[in-house]
């Protein structure tokens, strides 16, 4: 069922399958902390009606509940602070924009160090701001991903997995 510890595993896991396929496409690692970086950079549209409406339509999709009392979002946010937070590991390895680098990086760039005409240059790994648009993709990206039979299919075999190790727990401690 959705409470059990099994449940909540195969969820993330499900969930995170799917965000690991569109979150690289907006500048984002696909992993549990590029998760935690895009809901960090998504607050900043937290006042747009339009961004809402998709967050909620995407947490319906993936089965999360409103947040019902306030200390739920309060407990979220907390977490959501403890991501935010780690603005050096993100600066370091990803936010080379407006002309900040990182100190290894810094400096004037030979001519030399190019290599020759026509280098290839990996235009993922160019950081481009969440703007309202490239957010609205990717949620538009999002819904359509976890609307689709096959993803809502395999989230229903999710809550029919049987968490047998809280059963265990239960019989030991009575």
């Amino acid at each position: 069922g959705r409470g059990t510890m099994e449940f909540r595993r195969q969820h993330q896991q499900l969930v995170l399958e799917v965000q690991s396929e569109i979150l690289p496409k907006y500048g984002f690692e696909a992993s549990l902390d590029g998760v935690a970086h895009m809901l960090t950079d998504v607050k900043a549209f937290q006042g747009d009606s339009e961004v809402a409406a998709n967050i909620e339509a995407i947490n319906a999709l993936i089965w999360r509940p409103r947040e019902s009392r306030p200390e739920d979002a309060s407990r979220r946010e907390h977490h959501g602070q403890a991501h935010g937070l780690d603005w050096l590991h993100r600066w370091g390895h990803q936010r080379h924009m407006g002309g900040w680098a990182h100190p290894e990086h810094a400096g004037p760039t030979k001519t030399s160090d190019l290599g020759s005409v026509g280098v290839e240059i990996d235009l993922d790994a160019v950081e481009v701001p969440l703007v309202k648009d490239r957010l609205l993709g990717l949620q538009g990206e999002l819904r359509e991903r976890l609307s689709a039979p096959d993803f809502q299919a395999r989230l229903r075999e999710c809550e029919g997995a049987r968490d047998d190790s809280a059963l265990e727990f239960r019989k030991k401690h009575q």
